[in-house]
């Protein structure tokens, strides 16, 4: 049980991050041009 905690909380720090930031993850290049 604790895995699948862990695996959530991972999953929606990285959504958070995403939503956050108002970007795709795959965005690397509009992220360094930003910059």
């Amino acid at each position: 049980m604790k895995d699948l905690i862990d695996s959530a909380t991972e999953f929606i720090r990285d959504v958070l991050r995403v939503v956050l930031l108002d970007e795709q993850p795959d965005s690397d290049d509009n992220e360094k041009g930003r910059q």
